[in-house]
């Protein structure tokens, strides 16, 4: 889990 910045929104991502 890592936050992922998507146009300045940060979102928990399941990926890598």
């Amino acid at each position: 889990n890592f936050p992922l910045d998507l146009g300045g929104i940060e979102v928990p991502f399941t990926k890598g």
